[in-house]
């Protein structure tokens, strides 16, 4: 039978139709999303420039780029292929003030902001001490691969501390810091990259206008914008690592491989303890916190106590590679020299053999010298004459009188030791001879002088 379909049910069965074919081009219900790949820091080298006579004068070191948003995938860490070993012998080292004798009168005696040199081991406004703040000491050995940073301290840190421990290095010896390298100190002494990050300032903005000194906060300063190396993540998970030193736990060590600042031979180094601030963006903080903000230690400033500023301790820098004259901005104070005193070249002790105008002639004289006096005794045909005297700055002029020992004395003298400090001319009363000769030496000629 044939039926006949009117002209709506042609249109609904091609609905039916358009329906099953755009259901049957979606995505399926039971498939598989695509993988999505975590890229952790990558980093392309860039050049540094070092001073003249020091460095590695092409170094590249990386510069990082940012992790992937926080919505991404997480980086997967990569597994480690080698990690520190055992500090070797110290090259360089560096002593800092303490604070721990003026812990009762929560005050410290050298903190100076305006120099970047920071001596800060007190909570804010409170100033209550904190030991395990307070750096004494710091230590760097080089034992290929890897740069050790040794930390001394007042005091252990406590299992909860949330204290950053680190060194600042400045490649090109000009006070601004070029990298900074900090970790959070683990419970134990076994070496982690946990807590540990580095970071690199490439666009030279530490330091401000001037370097160590003081600046204006400035808002576009972004301190040590790049993070290189992130708790394990990076081109290297193997480029920076931190534990509590196993022989001694009021110490801490860093351990960094030498090419993550470009193996660069010369350089400036010095340790920082943060546990108040935390901010790499905000270095140095002199030039980020005005001196009221930050507040100072020193009890008798009329900005004490401390306050946006606590909780933090620096060192003095130091050479790795060279020795320091003393003009590196922020290096630590190297003490005028004090000239050895050096004893006179004309020394008067011993046995002369003497020739006296009037008087003995190749007698034996014995003379003993005391500071600048001198006192001498000689046989004169059975009289025993004495002679005292005192010799000039320089140690080679003797001047006095003589005469018979217990009697006033009936001679003045003058003596002038020779070059070869063997022999003396001289006189006595002026006009007449008296000279002398020892360990061997011939009498004096002429015999009378000066």
């Amino acid at each position: 039978m044939h039926v006949k379909r009117s002209p709506a049910f042609r249109v609904f069965i091609l609905v039916i139709v358009l329906i099953l074919i755009i259901l049957a081009c979606g995505p399926s219900a039971t498939s598989t999303p695509s993988p999505v790949t975590a890229t952790a820091l990558s980093t392309s080298p860039v050049q540094t420039s070092l001073p003249e006579g020091g460095g590695s004068p092409s170094s590249t070191v990386p510069v990082e780029t940012p992790l992937p948003p926080a919505d991404e995938a997480t980086p997967t860490l990569q597994a480690h292929l080698t990690r520190p070993g055992e500090p070797g012998s110290t090259n360089s080292w560096i002593t800092d003030s303490s604070s721990q004798a003026f812990a009762d009168e929560r005050r410290s005696i050298v903190d100076n902001f305006s120099t970047n040199q920071l001596e800060r081991p007190f909570t804010s406004e409170i100033m209550d001490y904190q030991a395990h703040i307070d750096i004494t000491r710091s230590e760097l050995s080089l034992s290929d691969p890897w740069v050790y940073i040794t930390i001394f301290l007042e005091g252990a840190p406590p299992p909860d501390s949330q204290a950053n421990y680190g060194v600042e290095i400045d490649l090109d010896i000009d006070g601004r810091g070029d990298w900074l390298i900090t970790g959070l100190v683990p419970p134990s002494s076994d070496w982690t990259t946990d807590g540990v990050r580095a970071y690199r300032d490439a666009n030279t903005s530490v330091g401000g206008i001037t370097p160590m000194l003081s600046d204006s906060p400035d808002p576009n300063r972004d301190g040590y914008e790049d993070l290189v190396f992130d708790r394990g993540y990076g081109p290297d998970p193997d480029a920076a690592w931190i534990r509590r030193d196993p022989s001694n736990q009021d110490r801490v060590q860093l351990a960094f491989k030498h090419s993550l600042i470009g193996s660069d031979s010369e350089f400036l180094w010095g340790a920082w303890v943060d546990e108040g601030v935390h901010e790499a963006a905000w270095f140095d903080y002199n030039d980020h916190f005005t001196s009221a903000e930050a507040g100072s230690p020193l009890i008798n400033s009329n900005e004490y106590p401390l306050i946006a500023l606590a909780l933090v301790d620096n060192t003095c820098r130091w050479g790795f590679g060279f020795i320091p004259t003393g003009n590196e901005p922020g290096v630590c104070n190297i003490p005028p020299s004090t000239p050895t005193p050096t004893e006179p070249p004309c020394d008067w002790n011993g046995t002369w053999t003497i020739w006296i105008d009037g008087g003995p002639n190749g007698e034996a004289m014995t003379t003993t010298q005391t500071g600048n006096t001198i006192f001498a005794t000689f046989d004169d045909g059975g009289m025993i004459y004495a002679v005292n005297g005192t010799v000039s700055d320089d140690g080679c002029t003797a001047t006095g009188t003589a005469g018979d020992q217990g009697f006033p004395p009936i001679w003045t003298f003058t003596w002038m030791m020779q070059a070869n400090l063997n022999q003396f001319y001289g006189n006595h009363d002026v006009t007449d001879y008296w000279c002398g000769a020892r360990n061997g030496a011939s009498q004096p000629s002429p015999c009378l002088g000066p």
